[in-house]
């Protein structure tokens, strides 16, 4: 009998690191959902660029401005077609897709009530991403499932291929929060080892033990704007991003995460905060390069191209920025942009990281 296994052991109990205690003097919400905008939450992950077999840790982290929730109350699940609440306290789990590929997540839990408590402010949910696959031994086997790896007489399952991924959040019931906008993961290939035994010759991919991060953080960096120019009321700015740490690597589209500036006026008008609207892809000028890994060397620079348009509205001057890498949440201003937009809110496109400071090529 061929051998079959599914991995399940990274499914999350519910263990949280909160600001606040567990509970102790809290008022418990059991509304069904909360408020609309008043929870937000992101993945926050120690890498986006890891090698197959390793395991990517880091955070779901939910924003609530309202009362405190919990999805153990609220939790729903699917029963001959209705929906009941389950009464369990529910799950998390973060899997990889590929477009072609997707790695479920397994919850293999027993029903417990223990409060799942989502409090007013920042609540940080631990998770595990594992680049590997979550079942082997297959008959026939599929690329979907692969033979197990058998190594000191214990089975394995294999790394993933190398490619780009995104993730995926799984909740092991329906729970009354957002979905929280997919990270690209960039999955290196395994190193392989060649074993021999007596006569026979086996190649195997080795996963390693530790987690390696080779992506660009913000504190080795510095971001400005390096040229500007417009055509046909599309204005735009090259951002470069240099580095003085070690070498890392970027891959995909800057994040924009604020804008401020002031009307175009003779006296400036005053500064303040702007809505934005921001879209990853060409503008005018340049086209995008989409995602592909760029090596930042130390002294070395990546860059963007930022697009606005000035066709309609009132004219206004974005003056600065504050912007985030591919996989990292360490905010970097750029200051001195000074480039033109209207419209609310300001629509902006942002291609892909290219290397070298001058942006991408104009089409």
């Amino acid at each position: 009998m061929k051998a079959r296994a599914r991995l399940v052991p990274y499914v999350l109990l519910g263990v949280l690191t909160l600001g606040t205690g567990l509970g102790i003097g809290l008022r418990i919400s059991d509304s069904p959902s909360p408020s609309a905008g008043l929870v937000t939450d992101y993945l926050e992950l120690t890498t986006t660029r890891i090698l197959a077999g390793r395991e990517i840790h880091g955070a779901l982290v939910v924003e609530n401005s309202g009362r405190t929730i919990n999805l153990t109350k609220v939790a729903t699940v699917k029963v001959r077609g209705k929906t009941k609440l389950s009464g369990c306290i529910p799950s998390v789990g973060v899997g990889l897709d590929d477009g072609n590929f997707s790695q479920g997540v397994g919850f293999a839990l027993p029903c417990v009530g223990t409060p799942f408590l989502i409090p007013t402010g920042t609540t940080r949910i631990p998770i595990t991403i594992v680049t590997s696959y979550m079942e082997c031994g297959g008959q026939p086997v599929t690329p979907t499932n692969p033979r197990c790896v058998f190594s000191k007489g214990n089975l394995h399952f294999p790394p993933l291929p190398a490619g780009i991924y995104k993730t995926q959040v799984d909740w092991s019931a329906t729970v009354p929060l957002p979905s929280p906008m997919t990270v690209n993961v960039t999955v290196v290939a395994a190193p392989r080892t060649t074993t021999t035994i007596g006569p026979i010759t086996s190649t195997t991919s080795t996963a390693p033990t530790q987690e390696g991060s080779f992506d660009c953080q913000g504190a080795n960096l510095h971001a400005q704007v390096t040229s500007g120019g417009g055509e046909a009321s599309q204005p735009f700015s090259i951002i470069a991003v240099s580095n003085s740490g070690p070498t890392c690597l970027i891959n995909g589209y800057p994040r924009i995460v604020s804008a401020s500036g002031h009307e175009a006026t003779p006296t400036q008008g005053k500064t303040q905060s702007m809505r934005i609207a921001v879209t990853d892809g060409p503008d005018y000028e340049h086209p995008d390069p989409g995602p592909h890994p760029v090596t930042l060397t130390t002294g070395g620079s990546a860059s963007f191209a930022l697009g606005t348009n000035t066709a309609s509205g009132a004219i206004s001057v974005i003056t600065t920025l504050s912007i985030t890498l591919p996989g990292s949440t360490v905010p970097l201003a750029v200051s001195n942009v000074n480039i033109g937009c209207s419209g609310t809110p300001i629509q902006i496109g942002v291609t892909a990281f290219v290397e070298g400071a001058a942006g991408p090529p104009t089409g």
